[in-house]
C-alpha cells in the first residue's frame, strides 16, 4: 500500500487470447481493485497446466487530478519514470469434471485482502 495514487497498466503475451476488463486504471492511496481476466472461448482444451502465455502489471506514481482516459502509454516508459513492473505466468488450473462447454471462460478471483504483488504462476479459477 502507499499513499501516492498509482497508475496501472495490465498486459498480456496474447490480447487474441484474453480479456482484462479495466486492463487500465488509478488506484487512490491505500485502496486495492479488482481485475478480471477471462480466457476466450478456445478450439480445443490445453493439454499442459503450465502455458507460455503471461502478463505484465505495470505500475507508476500520479496525480490524482489526471482522468483514467487520459492515461497514456507514454506514462509507462521507463526511460522517463520509475515503473514497476510485475511478471506473472499463465497455470491453468482444470476442473475435477469435464465442462460441458468450450466457451465457458475461466476467471481470476481476489481475495478480500489481496497480499503484495510477486513474480510467479497466475491461477485461473474455473467456475
Amino acid at each position: 500500500m502507499t499513499e501516492n495514487y498509482i497508475f496501472f497498466k495490465v498486459k498480456t503475451t496474447d490480447p487474441n487470447k484474453y480479456c482484462v476488463q479495466q486492463n487500465i486504471g488509478i488506484l487512490s492511496p491505500q485502496s486495492t481493485c479488482d481485475v478480471i481476466v477471462r480466457m476466450k472461448a478456445q478450439e480445443e482444451i490445453p493439454q499442459d497446466r503450465q502455458s507460455r502465455d503471461k502478463f505484465l502489471i505495470q505500475c507508476t506514481a500520479g496525480s490524482p487530478a489526471v482522468p483514467v482516459k487520459n492515461i497514456t502509454s507514454e506514462m509507462f516508459n521507463k526511460e522517463v519514470h520509475f515503473v514497476e513492473e510485475f511478471e506473472l505466468g499463465v497455470v491453468f488450473d482444470f476442473p475435477s469434471q469435464p465442462q460441458s462447454s468450450a466457451s465457458e471462460s475461466s476467471e481470476i478471483h481476489s481475495s478480500p485482502e489481496p497480499a503484495p504483488l510477486q513474480e510467479g504462476p497466475l491461477n485461473y479459477i474455473s467456475q
